[in-house]
C-alpha cells in the first residue's frame, strides 16, 4: 500500500544537527559513551577553534554534556551525548529514514503523486507504508 509523504517533514530536520561538522559530532559520540575533546579533533580532523564553536553549539541545546578532569596532571575535557541530545539524533535518523524512503519509492516509479497546492511547499508524495 502507498501511504503520503508529507513534504513538510522535511522541515523537521533538526538544523543544529544537520550541520555537517556537527552531525560527525553527533555521530562519533552516538557510537561512543564519552570521547575527550582530543579524541573528537583527531577522529574529525577539525580544529581546536572550529572543534570548540560547534560543541558549544550543541552543548547550549543541551544535545552534549561536557565535563574537565585532569589526568597526569594535564587538563582533559570529556563530552558525551546528553540523554536529550540521544533523543534528538535519534529522531534526525528517523525523519531522515521517512524521507529516504519516500523518495527511494518515488525513484522507483512507486506510485510518487505530483506535489499537491501547487509545489513543494505544501504538498505529499506518496510512500510505501
Amino acid at each position: 500500500m502507498v501511504a503520503p509523504f508529507d513534504l513538510k517533514t522535511i522541515r523537521q530536520i533538526d538544523g543544529v544537527l544537520h550541520e555537517p561538522s556537527r552531525l560527525c559530532i553527533a555521530f562519533a559520540l552516538n557510537m561512543s559513551e564519552v570521547l575527550s575533546f582530543s579524541e573528537l579533533k583527531a577522529l574529525l580532523g577539525m580544529t581546536d577553534g572550529n572543534l570548540s564553536v560547534h560543541l558549544r553549539t550543541l552543548e547550549d541545546k543541551g544535545y552534549v554534556a561536557t565535563n574537565r578532569t585532569t589526568e597526569a596532571g594535564k587538563p582533559r575535557k570529556l563530552c558525551r551525548l546528553s540523554g536529550h541530545g540521544r533523543a534528538a539524533f535519534k529522531e534526525y535518523l528517523a525523519i531522515l529514514d521517512q524521507i529516504l524512503l519516500a523518495a527511494r519509492v518515488g525513484a522507483n516509479g512507486g506510485g510518487a503523486s505530483p506535489p499537491e497546492g501547487g509545489g513543494p511547499r505544501g504538498g505529499t508524495v506518496a510512500k510505501e507504508a
